[in-house]
């Protein structure tokens, strides 16, 4: 049932629109139910939340507050411990921040029934209806009687008899002496390569690696002499294990072949035929298929100890399967175990064997009754418990698939999907949204806890709390200790200002001037070390003579091989952008941590400058400085690999290392400095391997990588600076050259004055009043347009047709609530002046047709993600070629832009009426305007809750008629 809740607006409350509840209701003991209730989110409006009142309708129900819904983005409440046998009406308000609250909407109204008017099965008939069983729908006063089976279908009192049938017959099949149908099997197995071993005696099952099927025995089976009506009652295969190693026990599973029909002369681990592949999987080594993806689960398991000799499995539903559809006999697989150790195996004889009695065997029992008709070749009668004789895929043995109302395995009920069942009982179910349904307290209606790392309320993150949000951009939080997070200016690694009575660096104090004209010192850690004061600002990496990249290690390696020539190079950036302009640097100490030494007793490692070439360090390798180009040729190293031995400065300092580990360290403040002065020169350092030691001399150290922070390379630079002569935003001036905020690089002698913004930008001492203009431009494909030709638009469907000259623009759902058109548009908005304050943008078209529902929500989205090419759009691609992003929402999939578009940005409900219709799209062109490169367009969407074949349809710009055609109005201010 669908009640419509009129949300009626107070004067003093929030715009809110109608939405609507859908009610539900179900038993929850045997004296209590209770309801659950669902709406759509209202249009409009600062909602904080929703209060649902409630009780019997005989009573002052609108008084009664059953629950309230804290969250703007939850619809849906339940409503508990309701008494049965009575109806209780709903009513429900919305409510804001301040607790201002809505009107009550109109009422939902629903009889709660008795426990025995309650038909639980859904057959039609409750306890009340004389429904014997209201557990199970194949059984109430309707249903059809299967004899003999000892349930009382029709609730008559009693089960019907069946008459007399047949006995039991045994067949024999396969190449044993004394088989019923010699000649009737083929085998062969299969290996992780291109064999064919379909004349072995023998068949293997065999694991390798640990845990991999390296083997597969397939076998075949002609059936086709079994009599037509026979009742398969057991199926055994019998294999003779000729040889066993490895594990002691070892599971070997039998497999129905699915998908492919092998032909066992030609099979191998790669195709099915010789020809065709089998369906790609990567459970084997190297990915080689070996049918594994071509198998159902596993029918039977033997757990097989080392004892030759006779095992069997029960292949009873799989023979059935044949049976009832010869056509799907391919064959089983008797699979290796793939939770065994390496080289686990079993043998078995095959029909090759010289000795016949250890041949493979298939003994079925079937039988056959006289008195009885399959009518639908099932293999089952109704006295066999076939619930439907007239339906070949209902019986017994048929699997239930869950939710489609049908009981295809004759069990006297659907089963239930595990989606559709509520584990944690919080009232809602994995199909409707909960995210954790082992966890009462995880559901799309509750309280999503900030910072705990669980989401809560299945919105797909967890909530950030108000402290770990970096509120003015500056790259610290409250908890990260910005002690100011309005002012991007304060953060923990902000340059102090000498009493100016702000604590900028947020150190607790501010820094008091240096009365002597003194330089302030500072010292900064840099590197991904614990309590550096700049983390993630060094790259490492160390090259070989070789092509390997080894950007990932989390080592760095000094190598001498051969005798007196360098093997290895150790390559190190670092991002010293923090330091300020004008830094006078007195130090600078790289620090590395020895983990590992060999060969000669002391070992010089010397520290180096990178010069004429800049290295990447996610690509550089023994020839190549990024992967591609050169190193400087040179035959300092082994085969006259470069590896950078000509493009570094002589050493600025050598560490005659000895074999203990610990911290080792280099003295680069030349180096540093000549960084500090011209950046563009900051090519990194070479710590280079020894050039007069012995053969596999060495010393490794710590990378950046190091699993122990306190281990990985640091830089400890220290430098001093007159606080008045840093230009501490970058913009040219110090204070002493007049710059009123040292902070702001907006702000700056000769700066560009904004006008009327209260800030002094050119520092002359005050800000400059602003004269306004106000301007209206008209855009579109028509004569009086202020700038015509300035519009394009099309509009595509769940195909590959392209619309772009059509006279018309439409929107279509179908099926019901899924949209199955979608309009494009876009506007050449370049004769906006480049400083102009957008006011306001609408949207007009006009609507030249309309059918289905009465009312048809279009909505307008701002196009993200992809730029489309109007020419040649369609529902599966943006340009003609590349796909829009995947998704599900449209028909077979079919992606229709739906995930390639920001949140609507108005929307409005169409009625039937022709004529012109207008969209808000202010915040849109305000965003092209800023951000021109953004301007992908625009998307008015088809109505996602219309029935289907509901539409709307407009004039396109190739309309006929110009003034049907579409306009976009942008009025904006100019200030000067």
């Amino acid at each position: 049932m669908r009640f419509i809740f009129n949300l009626i607006k107070r004067q003093f409350a929030l715009p809110l629109s109608i939405f609507s509840i859908l009610l539900f209701f179900f038993p929850v003991c045997i004296h209590a139910a209770e309801v659950t209730l669902k709406w759509d989110k209202p249009n409009g409006g600062q909602i904080a939340g929703f209060n649902i009142y409630c009780g019997k309708s005989t009573s002052d129900y609108q008084s009664n507050l059953c629950a309230t819904v804290n969250s703007p983005d939850i619809y849906t409440s339940k409503i508990s411990n309701l008494e049965r046998g009575f109806e209780y009406s709903f009513v429900a308000t919305s409510f804001d921040a301040k607790g201002n609250e809505s009107e009550y909407s109109n009422t939902a109204s629903t009889f709660i029934k008795p426990l025995n008017q309650i038909d639980n099965d859904g057959d039609g008939y409750s306890e009340a209806d004389g429904d014997c069983n209201d557990n199970f729908t194949s059984i109430s006063p309707g249903a059809t009687e299967i004899c003999d089976d000892g349930i009382d279908q029709d609730c008559d009192g009693s089960d019907l008899s069946c008459g007399n049938s047949s006995g039991t017959k045994t067949l024999i099949f396969g190449n044993i002496p004394g088989a019923d149908y010699p000649g009737t099997i083929q085998d062969t197995f299969i290996n992780v390569n291109n064999d064919v071993n379909v004349n072995s005696d023998q068949l293997n099952t065999y694991t390798w690696p640990e845990s991999s099927p390296a083997n597969a025995v397939l076998i075949k089976f002609d059936l086709s002499l079994l009599p037509k009506d026979a009742k398969i009652k057991s199926a055994i295969l019998t294999l003779y294990q000729t040889a066993a190693g490895g594990d002691a026990s070892y599971g070997v599973g039998v497999h129905k072949i699915i998908n492919h029909n092998p032909d066992l002369q030609y099979v191998n681990g790669y195709t099915f035929n010789g020809v065709d592949q089998w369906t790609a999987n990567n459970n084997c080594y190297n990915n080689i298929p070996l049918a594994q993806a071509d198998i159902a689960p596993a029918e039977d398991v033997n757990s097989l100890d080392q004892n030759l000799g006779y095992k069997a499995w029960d292949v009873t539903n799989m023979v059935q399967d044949w049976v009832s559809n010869s056509a799907s006999n391919f064959g089983l697989l008797l699979n290796s175990d793939e939770k065994a150790g390496l080289d686990s195996y079993r043998f078995f004889a095959a029909s090759e064997a010289g000795i016949a009695d250890r041949r493979p065997g298939l003994e079925i029992k079937y039988t056959f009754e006289s008195n009885e008709i399959d009518n639908d070749g099932d293999g089952y009668t109704k006295n066999d418990g076939d619930c439907n004789d007239n339906d070949a895929s209902i019986a017994p043995n048929a699997n239930d698939i869950c939710g489609d109302g049908i009981d295809q395995n004759c069990d006297g009920s659907d089963a239930v999907c595990p989606a559709d069942i509520d584990d944690d009982n919080d009232g809602f179910t994995e199909n409707q949204g909960d995210c954790n349904d082992n966890d009462a307290s995880i559901a799309p209606n509750a309280n999503d806890t900030c910072g705990d790392g669980i989401d809560q309320n299945c919105d797909g993150g967890d909530a950030v709390c108000p402290g770990d949000i970096d509120d003015d951009n500056d790259g610290f939080t409250e908890n990260q200790g910005d002690c100011n997070d309005n002012d991007a200016s304060i953060a923990p690694n902000a340059v102090e200002i000498c009493e100016d009575g702000i604590d900028q660096d947020c150190d607790g104090s501010d820094l008091a001037c240096n009365a002597n004209n003194q330089d302030k010192s500072e010292t900064f850690i840099f590197g991904d070390v614990t309590g550096a004061d700049y983390p993630g600002t060094v790259q490492d990496t160390f090259i070989n003579i070789n092509r390997d990249v080894n950007d990932t290690s989390n080592q760095l390696n000094t190598y001498t091989w051969p005798q007196d020539r360098p093997a290895n190079v150790v390559l190190i950036k670092f991002d010293l952008s923090q330091i300020p302009n004008g830094a006078q640097i007195q130090s600078a100490t790289l620090t590395l941590y020895q983990t590992a030494a060999g060969g000669d007793a002391t070992y010089d490692v010397s520290v180096h400058k990178v010069i004429n070439h800049n290295p990447d360090l996610y690509h550089t390798n023994g020839y190549t400085f990024n992967g591609t180009d050169n190193w400087t040729a040179n035959n300092s190293c082994y085969n006259n690999i470069p590896l950078a031995q000509a493009d570094i400065a002589p050493a600025e300092d050598v560490n005659s290392l000895d074999n203990g580990v610990g911290f080792k360290t280099w003295n680069i403040t030349t180096m540093v400095k000549d960084w500090i002065n011209d950046s563009a020169s900051n090519f990194g350092l070479v710590l280079n391997s020894d050039a007069t030691a012995n053969a596999d001399s060495y010393r490794f150290f710590a990378a950046s990588e190091a699993s122990n922070a306190d281990i990985r390379p640091s830089l400890e630079v220290k430098y001093t600076f007159d606080p008045n002569e840093i230009d501490g935003d970058g913009d040219g001036f110090t204070e002493q050259q007049g710059d009123c905020n040292d902070n702001d690089v907006s702000i700056a002698p000769g700066a560009a004055e904004i006008c009327g913004d209260g800030i002094d930008q050119d520092c002359d001492g005050m800000d400059r009043a602003c004269t306004v203009e106000s301007h209206t431009m008209v855009f579109g494909n028509f004569s009086d347009a202020d700038v015509p030709f300035t519009a394009k638009d099309t509009f595509i469907n769940i195909n590959q047709d392209v619309n772009e000259i059509e006279g018309q623009l439409n929107t279509y759902t179908w099926p019901d609530n899924t949209p199955a058109n979608t309009i494009l548009m876009k506007f050449d908005l370049s004769q906006i002046p480049n400083d102009a304050k957008v006011q306001s943008a609408i949207l007009t078209l006009y609507q030249t047709a309309a059918g289905g529902d009465t009312t048809y929500d279009v909505s307008v989205h701002k196009i993200i993600n992809h730029n489309p090419d109007l020419t040649r759009a369609n529902g599966y691609s943006f340009d003609g070629v590349n796909d829009w992003t995947a998704n599900s929402v449209c028909y077979n999939s079919i992606p229709l832009a739906q995930v390639d578009i920001a949140p609507a940005e108005d929307v409005n409900t169409l009625d039937e009426n022709l004529g012109y219709k207008s969209w808000n799209v202010t915040n849109m062109v305000m965003d092209w305007v800023t951000n021109s490169t953004s301007n992908f367009g625009l998307m008015l969407n088809s109505d996602t809750t219309a029935k289907a074949d509901s539409y709307r349809f407009f004039g396109a710009s190739e309309a006929d008629d110009a003034t049907l055609r579409p306009s976009l109005e942008v009025t904006y201010t100019v200030e000067f």
